[in-house]
């Protein structure tokens, strides 16, 4: 799972966001996963230490999961087989990327589409951000990525709140998003210490996730600080020009809507807000530019 694969359809639920590129997807009650197979591959940033290592999270001391109002019963306590000598990717390690997913976007972005530019006046707070997402996220090594989640999953939530929530960009409430991505570790660190990954983990995280979703700040988020709602207002604006460019079947299409001229800079901005630590980058799309004929130039890649 990684940030470029999960799309926001702007529809209700249940349909409001999909997975893309499965091309690796399996069966889970079927398959039998083996460390080294092909499947195991991934977008660094967002991989378990497990999956990177082979290697089990060295827990200490793990706490039961803190309260977040949500209805339902703890994970059960059927144990799952004994682990062998090189950790098996399970599917508990793929909702460890979504909660990965999260942490990141709370740390490296301002708002809506945007990248991050607000950081802590205080430059040790500014430091330990930057060497934070550098670490755990954005740095092509593995064995430092993977070193940085273990160490994150030694914390404990109380200082996993000091030492990453506390770093999240100001537009992230922490009443909500920092509660959410609290409730989330622990539920993946008491997963980790007992060795026990039932479904209702799956249960547990999509519960947590839709209290997150209907909670009042959440539906209103935007409309607290004027600067926020012009980043959702423009992204929003961006992405009816970006559906309006790709449903064309063809050129004089545009002049039925209105004239849309996406300048170089255009480019740079949007490939900035879509970047994400994976090291295969995409453009969002090509170079379009909507000359007066109606007709539109594709430049050939460089």
């Amino acid at each position: 799972i990684s940030f470029n694969n999960i799309l926001l359809t702007g529809r209700p639920a249940p349909n409001r966001a999909i997975l893309i590129d499965l091309d690796n997807a399996v069966e889970y009650a079927t398959h039998e996963s083996i460390h080294d197979d092909e499947r195991s591959v991934g977008t660094l940033a967002f991989m378990s230490y497990e999956v990177i290592t082979g290697e089990q999270y060295e827990i200490v001391e793990a706490e039961q999961p803190p309260p977040m109002h949500i209805q339902g019963d703890a994970p059960s306590s059927v144990p799952n087989q004994q682990p062998l000598a090189r950790v098996q990717h399970d599917f508990i390690h793929d909702l460890e990327s979504f909660f990965w997913v999260l942490v990141w976007i709370g740390m490296s972005r301002e708002g809506p589409g945007i990248r991050r530019t607000t950081w802590p006046t205080d430059w040790r707070a500014k430091t330990a951000v930057r060497s934070m997402l550098s670490q755990a996220f954005e740095i092509n090594a593995a064995e430092s990525i993977s070193d940085r989640k273990n160490t994150i999953f030694h914390y404990g939530t109380k200082r996993f709140n000091q030492k990453i929530v506390s770093l999240f960009a100001p537009y992230f409430d922490p009443g909500v998003m920092g509660v959410l991505v609290q409730y989330l570790y622990s539920i993946l660190r008491r997963a980790y210490d007992q060795r026990q990954f039932p479904m209702s983990l799956y249960d547990d995280f999509d519960g947590a996730l839709a209290q997150a979703a209907e909670h009042v700040r959440t539906r209103t988020w935007n409309d607290t600080n004027p600067t926020y709602k012009k980043m959702a207002d423009d992204i929003l604006k961006k992405r009816e020009e970006d559906i309006l460019i790709w449903e064309s079947p063809n050129p004089p299409r545009f002049r039925e809507h209105k004239r849309i001229v996406l300048h170089e800079e255009d480019v740079v901005e949007v490939d900035s807000r879509s970047s994400s630590p994976s090291p295969n980058k995409k453009r969002a799309f090509e170079d379009l530019v909507l000359k007066t004929s109606g007709e539109i130039s594709v430049p050939p890649p460089p």
